[in-house]
């Protein structure tokens, strides 16, 4: 090979390992600025993920309290309600007996005033 074909291959080379050097490097702070970003980004992510878990954790603990409170309400209401029905019972007993007792003293009454008017 003679010196013009020798610098011409040392050109070719040496253009191709700059070329593929450059690229590298290149390459390389783009993917690690991508990367970077992304990172980021994914950091953000989660960040924001963790305050909202921790928004619906404290929101699920008062629903809780507030179920709970409810519960004890509506078990108190169903005592009131037993109790409402056992008074309605016997006051329904009652009015049967004292309407028979009226029965009874009209029937009596009837008996002893037989004409049924007033004097």
């Amino acid at each position: 090979m003679s010196a013009i074909e020798w610098s011409a291959l040392a050109a070719i080379v040496t253009a191709a390992l700059s070329f593929a050097a450059g690229r590298r490097l290149a390459g390389g702070s783009v993917n690690t600025s991508t990367a970077d970003r992304l990172w980021k980004e994914a950091g953000a992510i989660r960040e924001a993920l963790r305050i909202e878990i921790e928004d619906l954790r404290a929101e699920i603990t008062t629903l809780k309290h507030d179920a709970e409170e409810r519960e004890g309400e509506i078990s108190a209401l169903r005592a009131e309600v037993r109790e409402k029905e056992r008074q309605i019972r016997d006051l329904r007993s009652e009015n049967s007996r004292l309407s028979r007792h009226v029965d009874e003293l009209e029937r009596r009454l009837s008996i002893l005033d037989p004409a049924g008017g007033a004097p």
